[in-house]
């Protein structure tokens, strides 16, 4: 039989291993994994905060999962042209909100080769997913250090807005 807590475990063990997958800087994977683990110390002595936590977790994991197909679909597509990638030197080595910063100040021309619109596509996906790690990982921080679940709120606007962001990303790797 399943509970709550095992299944919190399970779903922050998901979370951390998308994370990695998601190539998340390892200090930011870090933060996460005691984010959880706090979370998990609490959900031990608390099996309302395990059950509501756990829905938290399993909720942003699912909401991941379309993010990161959409992100592994556009590296599947790009896989036939790398290993060179075509990544635009205004973009190469860049990083959060510099990458950002780059990203909306890009400008393509139509002639512009379909698989430099697709790495672009998919810098701004990833950037998507990491960003919405490192939020979610901050409010699971905050609920802990709280000791309450008001954050509850939080959680529900971060995800719209990061449904959101994720949905404006898909639609430009669909233009792109």
């Amino acid at each position: 039989m399943s509970t709550p807590f095992m299944e919190l475990v399970q779903a922050g063990r998901r979370l951390c291993q998308m994370a990695y997958d998601a190539g998340l800087p390892s200090a930011q994977q870090q933060r996460l994994q005691l984010a959880l683990a706090a979370a998990g110390a609490v959900a031990m002595l608390n099996a309302r905060f395990a059950a509501w936590f756990k829905d938290a977790v399993v909720g942003f994991v699912d909401t991941l999962v379309a993010v990161t197909k959409t992100v592994d679909d556009l590296a599947a597509r790009l896989q036939p042209t790398r290993p060179a990638s075509a990544l635009p030197a205004a973009l190469a080595g860049l990083h959060g909100s510099r990458l950002l910063r780059a990203l909306l100040a890009l400008e393509l021309p139509a002639t512009t080769p379909e698989n430099v619109h697709l790495e672009v596509a998919l810098a701004a996906q990833r950037l998507i997913l990491h960003h919405a790690i490192r939020g979610i990982t901050r409010l699971y921080e905050k609920i802990i250090s709280e000791g309450n679940t008001s954050a509850a709120f939080e959680i529900d606007v971060s995800m719209a807005a990061f449904l959101v962001q994720a949905n404006l990303g898909g639609v430009c790797s669909e233009a792109h």
